[in-house]
């Protein structure tokens, strides 16, 4: 009676495993997408029987600076990433960041496409989807806690024209915005002034007031192809650095149909005659650009809010040690024609830098968990500080920065932490918040006699200023729908490239005097001829682009 008692056992256990081994695979899969999208702010829990998915990840630098022989699939904090997400990376493909488009490309001739794949060129991923390469993450946002309450407010930003999403994209940073410029305080207190000037003329007056006092001084200068040129120009409404189309008043023109275009060219060429803006202005490269500004006290700069925050320890670091830069919100010319939605931007968009997962991928379950743990709080805050103990120690509750000594023998992140902030780029207020008090660690260890008042009183003013370009910016509706969501076609944008080069040649010389106003009106006329197809083409997408941010 035993014997066939424990039979009767024996074939019940037996049984039983056969029904736990003949669970479908997509039970399982649904099983391990329930337990990630459980996440929000830490990734999906696993267990210590859950073997760490192998993923092969392609991504990108940005640009970046990244030490030599260094291991892009073993990283201390990519380590610290996967391991959270129970994810192994076996192969990470990171080209050269002069060289993305070329080896994006190889990938994907081969079919051998990894299965995360991060890239500096959305519409790129979109089209590679719409052909089978990338899965619809669709149901992954609706499904996925973490993932749907990051992106929410821009499921219709994310979905191709199919109506599918193939790609998440950069979450909105604040210090984006492109509708703020930095000048040099200290060279204004130089000059007398005790607050900003809040007028296109005004500028210019402190401009000429900067040129008296020191005459070697280049009040403003730009690169080639009117890079930074934009001061003048967006004065008066005019966007697209005043060589290629903008918004105004609600629908798409070329900069040179604007009607203030000839009062912005007669300012800028005022001031090159009173050597008020660099007469090399349009062949300076970086080099040269960079030189001028930080040794010929140029006092306007462009750059967007975020560095427009943190350039000032640049100054310090290269000798000059009075050096004071702030953030200042553009000066709109008073005029009915000035489109103050053309220089402000309004409602961010999410960005032009995407993360796919593969359609071949045979670890979904392990792509989401990475991609989840990659938009949580706590990889935020690793790709922000680093690891504590070795990037930043906590002192007093708070996180203070770990500084490289210079020896070669401090394990810091360094830059490279910044590699895996793939969905929140690089100027959220958490990183300018960060960057602006190491400057200021800067100024106390390098400006000889700085007082902690010195420090308050300059460290209020930015941030006083910082929020104030915010408050204006959010005044306006969003100009995303130009800016991001209209993709011309392929030969279009060809010519549009043709058509900047063009424009730059004509505009400089009409600034230069090269040319009257009269002539440029008739090649200008000429030219928007030319290229009406452009300018048709952009209104044509206009509406259906708006969509996507109403």
């Amino acid at each position: 009676m035993k014997r066939k008692m424990v039979i009767v056992i024996t074939m019940l256990l037996a049984f039983a495993m056969i029904l736990s081994a003949c669970v479908p695979p997509t039970s399982q899969q649904t099983e391990q997408t329930t337990r990630s999208d459980a996440a929000a702010t830490t990734a999906a829990p696993t267990t210590t029987a859950e073997k760490p998915a192998k993923l092969r990840l392609f991504y990108v630098t940005s640009g970046i600076a990244i030490p030599d022989g260094f291991d892009f699939a073993n990283t201390p904090i990519l380590n610290i990433i996967t391991e959270k997400a129970n994810v192994e990376i076996t192969e990470a493909i990171v080209p050269p960041w002069s060289d993305i488009a070329t080896k994006y490309n190889l990938m994907m001739s081969s079919g051998n496409i990894c299965d995360v794949v991060h890239y500096s060129g959305v519409n790129t991923l979109i089209n590679d989807g719409k052909h089978g390469a990338f899965m619809d993450l669709t149901s992954f946002i609706n499904e996925s806690k973490i993932v749907n309450e990051r992106y929410a407010p821009f499921v219709k930003q994310l979905q191709a024209d199919d109506g599918k999403i193939y790609c998440l994209r950069t979450l909105p940073v604040d210090g984006d915005l492109n509708c703020s410029f930095f000048v040099r305080w200290d060279v204004l207190q130089d000059l007398g002034y005790t607050e900003l000037p809040t007028t296109l003329d005004g500028w210019l007056d402190a401009m000429r007031a900067l040129k008296a006092k020191y005459p070697d001084s280049i009040p403003y200068t730009t690169m080639d192809n009117f890079h930074f040129s934009e001061f003048v120009f967006n004065c008066f409404g005019i966007s697209g650095r005043g060589i290629g189309w903008q918004m105004h008043f609600g629908k798409v023109i070329h900069a040179f149909e604007h009607p203030l275009y000839k009062e912005a060219l007669k300012v800028y060429k005022t001031m090159l005659e009173e050597g008020l803006m660099d007469p090399e202005f349009i062949t300076n490269k970086r080099a040269d650009f960079d030189e001028k500004r930080y040794n010929r006290k140029v006092l306007v700069n462009q750059q967007n809010l975020g560095m427009a925050m943190v350039f000032f320890p640049r100054y310090i670091n290269n000798g000059i040690l009075e050096a004071r830069s702030i953030p200042v919100e553009w000066p709109l010319v008073d005029d009915p024609n000035v489109d103050p939605c053309a220089v402000y931007e309004g409602k961010l968009a999410v960005g032009n830098t995407g993360v796919a997962i593969s359609s071949q991928t045979k670890e979904l379950a392990g792509c989401k968990r990475f991609v989840e743990q990659l938009l949580t709080k706590e990889t935020e805050e690793l790709c922000t500080w680093g690891i504590e103990g070795i990037d930043y120690n906590i002192v007093n509750g708070e996180k203070i920065e770990v500084v490289d000594d210079g020896s070669g023998t401090m394990q810091l992140s360094g830059s490279s932490k910044n590699l895996y902030r793939f969905l929140f780029g690089g100027n959220t207020r958490v990183n300018i918040e960060k960057a602006f008090q190491a400057g200021i660690n800067t100024l106390r260890s390098q400006v000889p006699g700085i007082t902690e008042e010195e420090i308050k009183e300059y460290s209020d003013l930015c941030w006083k200023q910082y929020d104030k370009i915010l408050d204006i910016n959010a005044q306006y509706p969003s100009r995303s729908a130009f800016t991001y969501f209209i993709v011309l076609e392929d030969d279009t944008q060809s010519r549009a490239a043709e058509a900047n080069a063009e424009a730059t040649t004509l505009a400089a010389k009409a600034m230069r005097g090269d040319i009257t106003f009269e002539e440029f009106d008739a090649q200008a006329a000429a030219f928007l001829e030319k290229y009406k197809f452009i300018t048709d083409e952009f209104n044509a997408k206009l509406p259906e682009a708006q969509k996507k941010v109403e």
